[in-house]
Order: C-alpha cells, then structure tokens, then sequence
C-alpha cells in the first residue's frame, strides 16, 4: 500500500466511529477495504488530526485581558499581525463595527514590533492589546486575522480563521445592530 494510500486510510478510521480506540486492547482494527491498523496507528493518527486542526474555540472563555470592560452585550476580539495583508484589508470593517458600538479589541503578538502604530497607519484610531503566549492560555490562535465573538460572559460564541467572507461579515454586522435595537425597544417603554 503507498504511503498516501495508507495515510488516506489512517484518516477516515481515526474519524470513523468504528475504529477501534488507542486504549483498547486485542488485534487490530479491520478497515472497510481488509487492511489493518494497530491501536497505535490509530491513536497516532488521531493525534496528528488534533495537531492539524485544533479543537474549535467555541464554547472556550474568552481570556479577560482580550475583553471589553464595563457593561456589554459581548466583545469581538479580532488577532492581527502587522505584516498580515488580510489585517489590513479588514481593519476597515472593524473601525466600521467599532464605530456601530460593537465593542472590538484588537490583538497583537507582543513579539510583532510593527503593532503600535498598525491601526493608525490603516484608520484606526485604536489601542492594541499585546498578547503573549501565557496570555492566550487554551487559545490555540494559528493564524491571523483570526475572529472571536464572546458574550457578556467571556463564552466564544463564534470564531473566524483568516479573511471573513460575506455571510461572516454579515453575522458581525447583525451584532452591530442588536444592542442599538435593544437600547431602542427599552426607550420607547419609557
């Protein structure tokens, strides 16, 4: 069997139901073609699995230091690098949110040098947050922009890797909307 044949395998068992788990014992587990894989070659595929695509940062806690403080309808916590073309292309639409009342807070590694003045070289009259590993915590951040939507609570409710398409920009403008619709409905009881 070729190496990409018996990775392609490796894959659809580490993610099928069926396979057998790293912890169990007895023979190797059969695959729908006869093939066997060993408890290890599955738990060692699952792992590599695990390292390609990190578990979703959905239902994490935003870490506070990345939050907005005072009261809130949540927090957009949008990572950025200042070589990151994709950044620069967004940070017009994050000024926008942020402009609508949606609380953004833009995050930079603290080893990106060119961070301090990156906002106000593209717009945007905003203070980064520089962030380091610790800071982060569980946050497995692979790449930037990267954007994270926190209720009041710190709980990530959404999370976007890399340029946001239509329907994601779509569901940051609704948000936008929401606390001025809110804010609205409470005067008019007044």
């Amino acid at each position: 069997m070729t190496g990409m044949r018996k990775l392609t395998l490796l894959l659809v068992l580490a993610v099928s139901s069926s396979a057998q788990s790293p912890s169990s014992t007895g023979p190797a587990a059969p695959d729908p073609r006869g093939f066997f894989l060993s408890p290890d070659e599955v738990a060692k595929v699952r792992q590599l699995i695990e390292q390609a695509f990190p578990p979703s940062l959905v239902g994490q806690i935003l870490p506070a230091k990345f939050r907005a403080s005072g009261p809130s309808s949540g927090t957009v916590a949008v990572f950025m690098a200042s070589t990151c073309p994709h950044c620069i292309k967004e940070v017009p639409l994050f000024k926008s949110l942020s402009d609508a009342g949606i609380r953004i807070m833009p995050v930079f590694f603290s080893e990106d040098t060119g961070a301090p003045g990156f906002l106000q070289r593209n717009g945007w009259d905003q203070q980064p947050i520089l962030a380091t590993t610790q800071d982060l915590g569980s946050l497995r951040i692979r790449g930037t922009p990267t954007t994270v939507v926190a209720g009041p609570d710190g709980k990530i409710t959404s999370a976007f890797v890399g340029e946001l398409n239509p329907a994601q920009e779509q569901e940051l403008r609704k948000l936008a909307n929401a606390p001025v619709a809110e804010t609205a409905a409470a005067a008019a009881k007044k």
